[in-house]
């Protein structure tokens, strides 16, 4: 006889909150006229109680209302035609947050969908050049929308020599004088009767004036045919400069303070910096904002956007932005770590169904999985808690444009990593 042994042990359960589970309800339907509807959500805790319910709108048309946005019921009125989603977040008393999402369509009344918007295409014609002594050109633009029309239209300078003359910037030809030698980049947008925009830009050359030489017999009658005067060579044109706003960074709220470091570049020298915020909440302070490098504080949480402009001895401009996230900081122990995450997405680019996959540092883990646009907007969020350390999740895309997204990972409130993913 042979004989081997084996110890089990069973250790008590751990302490940590349990994150408790929310139901925004079943997706609804309705027909035009009729354009209100109620929504029943709840939340449970299995080891504590719900503290707070919070709906909000995550998309389509900007018309509704949400009449109690701080019950786990409640009715949401002024709907128009189209498809919108609505978020429900559920807190417990111990601060542990589960989101769920619930689709509402409105019909019209012989059952078509509205359509979202299609934004409009802008087309800021063919690039220019021309040699002084002329120094006014036009300029004609067009815009384009498939499902409604053009409201506006704005022309402005993105780069190339400051001295110059602009006439007509808020139609579609704009009119250009007081050009001098150097290369210009001018943007149109163009802006449809349902908000969205699109963007074009094209270039502008001015070459020196052709210098022809100087004869003191040119008004004596002669038969000797006159040669071609040669060309004189020209100043070569400007290079705008390259601006860098340096990396995005991702901050937790109690540092309140990020050191952001741009440089810039160019065939000659950069004489000036200036640092703004685009976008973000309204608190920020840049304390030196001509400087390349600056200090922003009083961050709190959200995310902001700063651009970095740089202006070279010839006047001409190079910008650049970068993002602070600013994270509440969690009671977890968990911290953003220099180390991958492994996040995977896949395929990519991707038709409608994307796989992620991902390890956290411990099972249990609060994970929040978040997709914005190219413009920052968020388009799709997600919140559970995972079971075991590694994190396999399939995401639907096809409801998503064609177009560059960013896929971020969030474990416990803290940013891990983030990749982009294109839809095709």
């Amino acid at each position: 006889t042979g004989k081997s042994s084996i110890q089990i042990t069973v250790n008590a359960a751990p302490a940590n909150n349990v994150a408790p589970t929310a139901n925004a309800g079943s997706d609804k339907t309705i027909t035009l006229p009729t354009n209100s509807v109620t929504l029943a959500g709840s939340g449970k805790d299995v080891d504590g109680t719900i503290a707070s319910y919070n709906w909000s709108e995550i998309s389509g048309p900007s018309t509704a209302t949400i009449t109690k946005a701080n019950s786990a019921a409640t009715s949401i009125k002024d709907l128009v035609a189209g498809s919108y989603q609505f978020e429900l977040k559920v807190t417990d008393n111990k601060g542990g947050v589960v989101i769920d999402t619930v689709n509402v369509k409105v019909n019209t009344a012989n059952n078509v969908i509205a359509a979202s918007n299609i934004a409009p295409t802008a087309n800021a014609g063919s690039d220019k050049t021309i040699t002084l002594p002329t120094n006014s050109v036009n300029i004609s633009g067009s815009g384009t929308d498939s499902d409604g029309t053009i409201s506006a239209y704005s022309w402005t300078r993105i780069s190339g020599p400051s001295l110059f003359s602009i006439k007509n910037s808020s139609s579609s030809i704009m009119e250009l004088s007081n050009l001098i030698e150097g290369q210009y980049l001018f943007e149109l947008k163009v802006t449809d009767n349902k908000g969205d925009v699109g963007i074009d830009t094209v270039k502008v050359t001015v070459n020196g004036a052709v210098v022809l030489p100087t004869d003191s017999t040119a008004n004596t009658v002669s038969n000797t045919p006159i040669p071609t005067p040669p060309i004189v060579p020209t100043t070569p044109a400007n290079v705008s400069p390259l601006a860098n706003a340096g990396s995005d960074l991702t901050i937790v709220s109690t540092t309140q303070f990020a050191d952001l470091k741009g440089t810039g570049t160019d065939d000659g020298k950069i004489i000036a910096y200036s640092w703004t915020e685009i976008s973000g909440p309204s608190v920020a302070t840049i304390l030196s904002s001509d400087s390349a490098n600056t200090k922003i504080t009083s961050l709190k949480e959200g995310t902001y956007t700063f651009e970095l402009q740089v202006i070279d001895n010839d006047g001409a401009v190079g910008k650049d932005t970068m993002k602070v996230t600013v994270v509440l900081e969690k009671t977890s122990p968990i911290r953003l770590t220099e180390k991958s995450s492994n996040l995977k997405v896949y395929p990519n680019p991707v038709h409608d169904i994307a796989n992620l996959e991902v390890n956290t540092d411990h099972s249990n883990s609060n994970v929040m999985i978040e997709i914005t646009d190219i413009s920052g907007k968020v388009v799709y969020k997600k919140e559970f808690v995972s079971a075991a350390i590694y994190v396999r999740q399939q995401i639907d895309m096809s409801n998503l444009i064609k177009g560059t997204y960013v896929v971020s990972v969030f474990f416990d409130g803290m940013q891990q990593q983030s990749v982009k993913v294109v839809r095709l």
